[in-house]
């Protein structure tokens, strides 16, 4: 039930309902009335970040740092390695969609374009080559994020209002 209202808000062009249907359906589970789609899990999730959701920005770009690899790839090591992923590995398009995160505001999107650049990577050299400037750029955004939310807690675990 939750999926078919996160799919009306999705196409009324709710980014946060495009990010839940997406993430259910990447989301491996036992339930035969929701089947496993990456691909248009992704696709989802592209329309999320795109519609401005940090969150969808940065899970993309992590898929693609790893790549997603086939159910059956796993179980069946004999399978051929271009026939092992369903979405292949793509450093650029992670850098993309780190950069995308980190803009609209995801802590963990900045630390990841922290590492490429303090890294780079052969795949997009064109685009991420190794930039330790960047790298200490984007590290200190990450570090500027987590201040921030540590600056502005209110509560703490188990901790309850003052009394007035």
């Amino acid at each position: 039930m939750a999926y078919d209202y996160f799919e009306k808000g999705c196409n009324l062009e709710e980014p946060d309902s495009c990010l839940h249907q997406g993430l259910l359906l990447i989301t491996k589970n036992d339930r035969p009335e929701l089947q496993h789609d990456v691909v248009k899990g992704m696709q989802l999730l592209d329309k999320a970040c795109t519609g401005k959701n940090a969150n969808a920005c940065y899970y993309l770009s992590g898929m693609y740092i790893m790549g997603v690899r086939k159910t059956d790839a796993v179980s069946n090591p004999d399978k051929s390695k271009t026939d092992e992923f369903e979405v292949p590995k793509s450093m650029k398009k992670a850098f993309q969609y780190a950069l995308d995160g980190c803009t609209l505001g995801n802590i963990y999107s900045c630390a990841n374009l922290s590492q490429m650049y303090a890294k780079g990577d052969g795949e997009c050299l064109s685009v991420l080559k190794k930039n330790p400037e960047l790298a200490e750029k984007y590290k200190g955004i990450a570090l500027e994020m987590q201040k921030d939310v540590q600056d502005n807690k209110t509560l703490s675990f188990q901790e309850g209002l003052p009394a007035t």
